[in-house]
């Protein structure tokens, strides 16, 4: 279990990574998928479409980029693992 649960309220910003590089988003939503939390997030970083995502403080990826087009920047989507997200924050 992480040391710091991740708050993915909407309106939040999170921190992650692109093939390595950091990058920077603002959550959209988020719901749960079974083991995963999967959160939406538009960034104006340069991501690569199918880059692969992660977290930091998670070993594991966090998904591939599938890029959407949106009026500010780009929406993607991270899968983040239920032991690294506080759920009071899913949905809200």
């Amino acid at each position: 279990m992480p040391e710091h649960l991740i708050d993915v309220s909407k309106g939040h910003l999170l921190a992650f990574f692109h093939d390595g590089f950091a990058a920077r988003g603002l959550i959209l939503g988020s719901h749960t998928d079974l083991s995963t939390i999967e959160v939406r997030l538009e960034t104006v970083s340069a991501v690569a479409q199918g880059a692969q995502l992660s977290i930091e403080g998670y070993q594991g990826g966090c998904g591939i980029a599938n890029l959407m087009q949106i009026p500010n920047g780009y929406a993607l989507t991270l899968s983040i693992p239920v032991s690294h997200v506080d759920l009071r924050t899913v949905g809200r």
